[in-house]
């Protein structure tokens, strides 16, 4: 049966306004257009919905209300927002990243041991490896001090029990830091409660220590303390 190019012209232009909704529905579908520089960044959008990609991206959806975003790409901060988009009106985000500095990742690793390698990227048991070392040596420091002192009276001998209070407390903190540090290591799966408990012990023996180094330099100084 023959057509004819009438007839094939109106076919055509039914067909033409049949599917321009839908391609405009499309096109317009999407109103958050996110970049970041340097590109390559994995971002995530959290709010009503969950969503995610690597920049530059457009997202397919029509968002609204609150989110929050975080973009993460190797070598940089991670950086983390909060920003609030309107369903019919189009949003685009240019986000700068700051590259992670050498000097960072060492103040780090002073405050506490392996922080730095994390933060830099470099995922070693270095930091593991120092705390075990440092709580052997504490533990050595306190069995010298507890079987090498000599008995001490009066104000001298509140200094020195409050000295070996500390000095056992500190001990204490680093040996419960490590056995759950070891626990850490010893797991497969990820940890991350156990790892901010070992932070907080940690933190409270570095106080500890210096409590406990004050009251024996007080001994020294102050009462001729032989060394």
């Amino acid at each position: 049966m023959k057509i004819s190019m009438p007839r094939m012209g109106a076919l055509i232009l039914s067909l033409g306004l049949l599917a321009a909704p839908y391609t405009a529905s499309a096109q317009d579908a999407g109103n958050v257009i996110i970049n970041s520089n340097p590109q390559g960044a994995v971002v995530k959008l959290i709010g009503e919905m969950t969503l995610s990609g690597i920049t530059p991206v457009k997202f397919d959806r029509s968002l609204s209300g609150k989110y929050k975003i975080e973009v993460v790409r190797e070598g940089f901060e991670k950086y983390r927002s909060v920003t609030y988009f309107t369903e019919k009106q189009a949003s685009q985000l240019d986000i700068k990243l700051t590259p992670k500095t050498r000097a960072k990742a060492f103040v780090r690793s002073m405050i506490i041991p392996g922080w730095g390698q994390k933060y830099y990227g470099n995922s070693t048991k270095a930091g593991f490896y120092l705390l075990i070392f440092g709580t052997l040596s504490a533990l050595i420091a306190w069995l010298t001090g507890l079987l090498f002192t000599a008995d001490m009276s009066g104000s001298a001998g509140e200094v020195k029990e409050t000295h070996e209070m500390f000095a056992l407390i500190t001990l204490g903190l680093l040996l419960a830091t490590s056995v759950i540090r070891i626990l850490v290591q010893l797991r497969k799966e990820p940890a991350n409660g156990l790892k901010w408990l070992s932070f907080v012990l940690y933190a409270l023996a570095a106080v500890s220590v210096s409590i406990t180094g004050y009251f024996g330099g007080t001994l020294v100084y102050n009462y001729m303390m032989p060394l």
